[in-house]
Parts: structure tokens; C-alpha cells; sequence
């Protein structure tokens, strides 16, 4: 389960209150995840196998899973337990999902992990600007919390009920520690003396900035821009110890390490401070320097030989950037391969956002184990990485939303006339056990990272206007187009998830929804087939979106079946018995290799979400449609000769006009 740590201190009489409003903000309403009858997962998980194995091997695992869900057998048992198991706590599944998903997980938190949500650049190139928007930043996170702190945040709704609220309190003063078996969390906002400061980091070096007045009001942005001016003026150095690179081992790993660090009571206070803070700050370097040659080598030398480039930038609609290129042309007058640059630039923007860029660049900048980690580059690049143990990408869209929109007003309050503290820099002691714990830790993630392609991209020539347009789902649309593309690339269809929130239920997290069904495997054999009408191929395509529509709602209503499975293989193990055989079976090993991760994460504005593939040998893709256009990020291994992210990539584009060409002649 997830456990709190939590600080002593004087009693504030209102922090309870504020509490006990978000407690019943949170629960009010909201009923209990169901467990799902078993004959009904038990089937549904039969027939999920059917497009992914040869008929054969469906009647092994047939007969495999009659015996386990016979009247008087173990599944009935199992589900019996789990059932009582429902009854007497808040959600039957949910901390075992934490703990199995996320802090059991002994992966490096990066690329494995952590998603990242990349924004449209801000219209600034410069440190100074970067300060300023920084500051304004750090006020719109800290108006939102003080709408949950004060109950004001108001209850969400899914098709007209109420959602429940619970992450929200946690995204704050949260951080994931690091064990020898497993993680927990420490959260540190339900104390007595709750946190008033965030950690902000600047060339590896890290600052504790109180962000709220003696008196307990928040700091206003000029205030803040006053402060952030100072920590620029602290940490001019660029070769210090990058100490937020040991968050970015192997957790068992970075659990020996931690635990020799705070052996140290100065190291043992930085971390604490770290660990405690509201979140954290980024203050990086330039993603991609204009002028910087190495830039231009490794995107081709095509520009720098042909053009002379200014400095200055300008942003797109689609919040982009274009080179000035004033009046310097190609000298045969051919349009250049800026666009290519431009895609580069939208990658790498993102990839540095979810790592940091690698050990030469801003790797140093992150503190991996933190809930909210605010990246802010000198380019006017920015945006989020989270750790998902205690956060979810709904509620993330609406702090980003917060954001965004707070950005817009200007600042409503006047500095006061105080003196404010100096922003307290963190120290550690390193010794040759943490030195060397940080040359292995700069090898490894650099190994990750230049392992990882991220491949971002806007695909502009339509949105999810047009599957509304014929009445279909923009996601189910995108579901097959996802596994089309996939088949055309590796001809096989393979096991691929989506994500389904939970939180229509008290304590809720995510499921998992299965996208290859036999009506997507129909219509994929059928698209190519030349002896097929048009009309013949609409129909196939529309059963295959409304078949991933059908089992996506039957998951959002508590009916999925990957939770329900985990949750009888968990139940067999709390129990001490053995591992039941359907789970040890080939077959479940097959549809669990999820070679094709997937989410959507729609917002209100152009941002893009990435993490990293859950196998060696597949694929992540994340996509954000809006009306007109859908941006997409695919992540892919390059150790894996049979993937290519590059490759899916142009094969989904291709793909999804075949599938607008294909619907409007139905207009």
C-alpha cells in the first residue's frame, strides 16, 4: 500500500478542516469499484486471445481456464475472497495496482516510467524571460493548490457523475523513496507543519525557495522573480556534482546509494528538503543552441552550409518554432530540410522534458523520485514530468489547464515592501562511495537515453472533427488506425493497451483496455485487399472502432478485465498458494508483452505526452487529438533492430489519409 511519512509539528487546527472538506470532496457520491463476476472476465479474456493466437493454442488455454473457473475450484475461491476483500476496504484493486505497477517495478524511473508532457513553446529565447516566466509558473501552481487546500476545486464529472478526487492532495510535498524490494511514498502534505517551499534546480545545483510570506500568504511573481534572480547568481558554476542523476537508477540500485547518502546529516537534510518540497523547479540550458555547431552536424550539414541563421525565433500556431531566416535563400532555391529541423527540435524538446537530454545536457536538472518536477528551458521550452505511483494524467491536465490559463492574466497582487530570506542552496558531502555511485549512475542513463528514439510529430491533415463527422469515436478511430499501421510494419497484430480511467469509483486508478479484437484483425486483413468495395471496407472499419468503443466503456464502468486478473493472481499469492496455471501459461505471457502501449491524453492546447516502450521490442504512443490536427509522440528502443519509430511513424500517417480517403466518399 502506499505509506505516508509524516513530520511532527504544532497542530493548526484548520489544516483538519481543510482535510476533511477534501476527504468528503473526494468520497462524496462516488461508489466502490465492482469486482467484476468472474465467468464474465474469464470469457472476455478468451476471446481478447483469439486475434492473437493460432486456434490451436485457443484450446489449450480453453481447457486451461474451464478448470480454473469450475464451480468448486480456484477461481471461485479466489473471487469469493476478493469480493469480501471489496467489502471491507476503499478500493479492492488500487494498491495493489500502486504497488504492483510502480513501486515493485525495479526499472530506472525514466523513459521506463515517468511520463513527460511537452508545451507549446513560449515566445521568449533568453535566461532573463525564462526567470520571468518561471516566476509566473510557480504563482498558477500555487493558485491551484490553494483550490484544493481551501475545498474550492470543484468535483469533477464523466457522463454525469461525479469523479473521484483523492490524487489530487497528493500531487503536492509527494516523492517516491527508494527500497530494497520496493518503493514507497512518502507524503509529506498532511503535516502537522505542512511544507511552504519548492526546490528549484539550476546547473545541477539545488535551492530550497520558500514560496509563502511570514504571514502565510503566497509570494506574489515579482517576488518570486526576485528570488529566482538570486539562485541564477548562486549557481553560475557549471561543474558540479550532477547529484539528481543517482534518481535515475535501477531502484535497487539507487536504494543502496540512498541509503549510504544519508548516512551524511547534511546529505540527509538536502534530501529531506528535496523530498519534502511542494515540487520541483527545472531552470534548464537551451534544448537545441542556434549556435551551435555540433547542432547543425548532427541534423545534417545541409543548413549551416547554406544558410546564415539568426538567432531570433518565432512561434507557430501549433505553438512550433521557424528559424528567421531573413532574406538568406538556398543559393539553387530550393526549399531547405527545415521542416526536418523543426520535427528534431519538437523530439528532442519533448525527450528533454522525460530525461533531461543526457549527462552533457540537463539529466542533472531532475530529482526523478518527485511527484511534479516544472522543466523551464532558456528557449522558451517547458513542461512536466511526473512519477505516476501518486499522479494520473487527468488530473495533471487540469493543473496544466490551471496553468495555462493563469498565464494569461496579469499579476493581480502587489510586492510587499519585506526583505525576503535568501533562497537557502542545498549542500552534500560526496565521498568516494557517492562519487563513484554518480560516474556509474552518468553511464547508465546515458546508455538509456541514447537508446531511446522519441520521434513527435503534428499530424495536420485532419483532427477529431472527421471521425465525429461520420460517428465515430476520435479515439477508437485512432485505436485502429494505431494497430493497422503496426500490422503494415511487422505484419502481425500483437498485444497492445490502452488506458481507461477509474476514477468513477471511490480510489480508482486506470485500466487497461485491449485493442486488437477480431473485428480490428478483420478489417486489417481487408483494407489491402483489392477484391473488396469501399463500401465493404467502411462497415469492417466501423465494427472495429465501435468493438475497442464497446470494451473501453465496459471498462470505464468497472468491468475490465486486466485488473480483475491481476487482482486473482495477487489473491493467490497474499494467500501463499501457487501462481494458478492460466497465469503461467504461454498464452498470458503473450498477451501481457504489451508490444504497443498506448494513451490518449487530450487537452486544451497543443501539448504532447511520452514515455517509454513497457518492452524491449515494442512501441509507445501517446497522441493528443485536437479538432483539426492530432500530435503524436512514438517512442521506440534502438537496441531492437525490429522496431523503428521512424518507420511507424511515416507508415500512421500514411495510414490514417488512406482512412480519410476511404470515409469521404460516405460524406
Amino acid at each position: 500500500m502506499i505509506s505516508r511519512k509524516i513530520h511532527a509539528g504544532s497542530c493548526r487546527s484548520w489544516l483538519f478542516r481543510v482535510y476533511l472538506r477534501q476527504e468528503l470532496c473526494c468520497f462524496s457520491s462516488v461508489p466502490p469499484q465492482p469486482v467484476p463476476p468472474l465467468a464474465q472476465t474469464l470469457q472476455s479474456y478468451l476471446k481478447a486471445l483469439e486475434p492473437l493466437l493460432p486456434p490451436e493454442e485457443i484450446s489449450h488455454t480453453r481447457r486451461m481456464v474451464q478448470e480454473f473457473g469450475r464451480t468448486g475450484g480456484l477461481g471461485p475461491q479466489l473471487q469469493e475472497r476478493l469480493e469480501k476483500r471489496a467489502r471491507h476496504t476503499k478500493n479492492w484493486i488500487s494498491p495493489w495496482w500502486v504497488q504492483w505497477a510502480y513501486l515493485e517495478s525495479r526499472l530506472p524511473l525514466p523513459v521506463h516510467s515517468n511520463p513527460a508532457i511537452s508545451l507549446p513553446r513560449r515566445d521568449y529565447n533568453g535566461w532573463r524571460s525564462q526567470l520571468v516566466f518561471a516566476s509566473k509558473l510557480i504563482a498558477a501552481v500555487l493558485d491551484f493548490k490553494a483550490t484544493i487546500s481551501t475545498g474550492q476545486l470543484p468535483v469533477e464529472n464523466m457522463r454525469g457523475k461525479p469523479l473521484c478526487m483523492e490524487l489530487y492532495p497528493l500531487l503536492f510535498s509527494s516523492c517516491r523513496i527508494p527500497g530494497p524490494k520496493h518503493d514507497y511514498i512518502a507524503h509529506h502534505g498532511r503535516a502537522r507543519r505542512s511544507p511552504t517551499h519548492i526546490t528549484v534546480v539550476r546547473n545541477y545545483q539545488f535551492f530550497q525557495l520558500e514560496v509563502y510570506n511570514s504571514d502565510g500568504s503566497r509570494m506574489t511573481e515579482s517576488q518570486i522573480h526576485g528570488q529566482l534572480l538570486r539562485i541564477r547568481s548562486q549557481s553560475w558554476k557549471t561543474d558540479k556534482e550532477p547529484m539528481g542523476i543517482l534518481t535515475s537508477e535501477h531502484r535497487h540500485t539507487w536504494g543502496q546509494a540512498y541509503n549510504r547518502l544519508l548516512r551524511d546529516k547534511l546529505n540527509k537534510e538536502s534530501v529531506g528538503l528535496i523530498e519534502s518540497g511542494l515540487f520541483v523547479l527545472c531552470l534548464d540550458s537551451p534544448v537545441m543552441r542556434i549556435s551551435d555547431e555540433k547542432c547543425f552536424q548532427s541534423s545534417g550539414d545541409f543548413l549551416k552550409r547554406n544558410y546564415s541563421l539568426g538567432s531570433s525565433l518565432r512561434t507557430t500556431q501549433h505553438g512550433d518554432f521557424f528559424f528567421c531566416l531573413h532574406s538568406h535563400h538556398h543559393r539553387d532555391g530550393r526549399v531547405p530540410a527545415l521542416k526536418q529541423l523543426l520535427k528534431r527540435y519538437a523530439s528532442r524538446k519533448a525527450a528533454q522534458v522525460l530525461h533531461g537530454g543526457g549527462t552533457f545536457s540537463n539529466s542533472g536538472n531532475r530529482w526523478f523520485d518527485k511527484t511534479l518536477q516544472f522543466v523551464v528551458g532558456e528557449d522558451g521550452s517547458w513542461g512536466l514530468l511526473y512519477e505516476q505511483a501518486t499522479a494520473e494524467g487527468p488530473p495533471i491536465a487540469t493543473l496544466l489547464h490551471h496553468i495555462l490559463d493563469y498565464c494569461e492574466k496579469p499579476d493581480p497582487k502587489r510586492a510587499p515592501l519585506v526583505p525576503l530570506p535568501m533562497p537557502k542552496k542545498l549542500y552534500f558531502h560526496i565521498d568516494r562511495e557517492i562519487k563513484r555511485d554518480i560516474e556509474h549512475a552518468k553511464q547508465n542513463l546515458d546508455i538509456l537515453i541514447n537508446d531511446l528514439d522519441v520521434n513527435v510529430f503534428n499530424f495536420k491533415k485532419f483532427g477529431k472533427d472527421l471521425p465525429k463527422q461520420h460517428k465515430l469515436s476520435p479515439n477508437s478511430f485512432i485505436q485502429v488506425a494505431l494497430q493497422l499501421a503496426y500490422y503494415r510494419v511487422h505484419n502481425e497484430v500483437c498485444a497492445a493497451c490502452g488506458i481507461v480511467s477509474q476514477r468513477m469509483f471511490r480510489g480508482g486508478r486506470t485500466e487497461y483496455v485491449r485493442s486488437p479484437t477480431n473485428q480490428t484483425l478483420k478489417f486489417i486483413l481487408a483494407f489491402d485487399d483489392p477484391s473488396l468495395s469501399r463500401e465493404a471496407k467502411v462497415q469492417l472499419f466501423r465494427e472495429a472502432a465501435d468493438a475497442y468503443s464497446a470494451l473501453a466503456n465496459q471498462a470505464l464502468e468497472g468491468h475490465g478485465i486486466e485488473s480483475h486478473l491481476l487482482g486473482l493472481k495477487l489473491q493467490a499469492i497474499e494467500e501463499g498458494l501457487s501462481i494458478p496455471k492460466i497465469f503461467m501459461d504461454t498464452a498470458y505471457g503473450l498477451a501481457t508483452h504489451w508490444k504497443l502501449r498506448t494513451g490518449q491524453v487530450p487537452a486544451n492546447t497543443d501539448s504532447v505526452m511520452c514515455f517509454g516502450p513497457l518492452v524491449p521490442d515494442g512501441y509507445a504512443i501517446c497522441y493528443n487529438p485536437q479538432a483539426d490536427h492530432v500530435h503524436f509522440s512514438i517512442t521506440a528502443f534502438n537496441c531492437c533492430e525490429e522496431t523503428n519509430a521512424e518507420t511507424l511513424a511515416v507508415t500512421l500517417k500514411d495510414t490514417l489519409c488512406e482512412l480519410q480517403e476511404l470515409l469521404q466518399p460516405t460524406m
